[in-house]
């Protein structure tokens, strides 16, 4: 098994990009199939825009978002991942990535984790089929 196999196993590829609000959704949707938990953290870039012909106006946006978390057993064993945003669309989700350990190979990884991963894939499956 190659680097393809372990970055295919590791990612859980949104068959179209999300907003932060459907990411929620479905990271409830999962919790609901599996006995995980999965606290994350989401971080916002954001910019205050001042209208210089008009003193008391202005806009705030959003410039980018980062989203990371885990998904935890009720033991507290934990698989970490990361959100990847669209590039040119920085507000839009596209995956989600699980930490690899540098060097290993897929069935390096332990078993727990790739268990973890497929759960998950499969639940963002059910999910995505549902939902569109």
């Amino acid at each position: 098994m190659g680097i393809d196999e372990l970055i295919a196993a590791s990612t859980v590829q949104f068959p179209m990009n999300i907003k932060l609000e459907e990411l929620e959704q479905l990271f409830r949707y999962i919790v609901k199939s599996v006995p995980y938990d999965i606290p994350y953290r989401i971080e916002k870039s954001m910019t205050v825009r001042g209208d210089p012909e008009r003193r008391n106006k202005y806009s705030v946006c959003t410039t980018s978002i980062s989203v990371s978390g885990s998904v935890q057993t009720r033991n507290h064993d934990y698989a970490s991942f990361k959100v990847i945003m669209d590039e040119q669309r920085p507000l839009l989700a596209t995956s989600i990535k699980f930490d690899l350990i540098p060097g290993y190979t897929l069935l390096e990884h332990d078993a727990h984790y790739r268990n973890v991963w497929n759960l998950v894939q499969k639940q963002a499956t059910n999910y995505f089929d549902e939902k569109h």
